[in-house]
């Protein structure tokens, strides 16, 4: 690009380099992306490794959606339970294939067509939403759809853990973990997110034609969510 001598750009070198340049930062953005992510692994990872090294080793077992052959994802605390990876592609395809339902079917519908128990749901405040049990043994409020003024499905949220509330240090830890092995499952099935997002709530998003499907880590745990695209502004544009 550099040129040694005065040089009036052509339309189509500016446009080559304007491509070049916003490529460029996509990659870098990315980058940094990943390497705060397993910098906020790294960091979770010693403070389990300290507190195990503290406290009683029968504090710390395999987890029940286990079967981790990394000795690291075993130190995490047995009192919470989670979907193991391959309930977590199921569930993410079963999610995936659940598209056609959003603005379009009714919280009972919506409910029957995943097998889901209504737990909370108030049709005279429609817009709301209502929490779902999933089956999973993750409690009453493990899923929840977003719904508009008519009661009907726009977006969601289903756990796949239970609640890590007040958890503290091996609560961060449990949720890490599972992240971590959640996100290779997904990325494996679904290939690389399109807008990985690092930090201490990290989350893993794939863009498709009509919705956005994330991988989210919250207070309370690890989710997947399916969104429909227009909804999906703001900050990320």
């Amino acid at each position: 690009m550099h040129q040694r001598t005065p040089h009036t750009w052509t339309p189509e070198e500016i446009a080559l380099a304007e491509e070049t340049a916003g490529r460029a930062s996509v990659q870098f953005e990315r980058s940094r992306a990943e390497a705060a992510l397993r910098e906020s692994e790294a960091r979770f990872r010693a403070l389990a490794l300290d507190a195990n090294r503290s406290r009683s080793r029968s504090v710390f077992l395999c987890v029940p959606y286990g079967g981790y052959e990394d000795e690291r994802r075993r130190l995490v605390v047995a009192r919470w339970r989670a979907l193991g990876e391959e309930a977590v592609v199921r569930q993410a395809r079963t999610l995936l294939a659940a598209e056609p339902l959003l603005h379009s079917a009714s919280v009972p519908e919506a409910a029957a067509a995943f097998g889901w128990t209504v737990t909370q749901f108030d049709p005279e405040w429609p817009d709301m939403g209502a929490f779902l049990d999933t089956g999973h043994g993750l409690g009453p409020r493990s899923a929840f759809f977003n719904t508009d003024d008519e009661g009907r499905v726009t977006s969601i949220l289903v756990s796949l853990t239970e609640s890590v509330v007040d958890g503290g240090a091996e609560g961060a830890m449990f949720k890490l973990a599972l992240f971590a092995d959640a996100s290779s499952a997904l990325t494996g099935a679904l290939g690389r997110p399109t807008r990985p997002r690092a930090g201490e709530k990290p989350q893993l998003w794939w863009e498709r034609p009509a919705t956005w499907f994330g991988l989210i880590t919250d207070d309370d745990g690890i989710s997947l969510q399916l969104t429909p695209a227009e909804l999906m502004l703001g900050p990320w544009q």
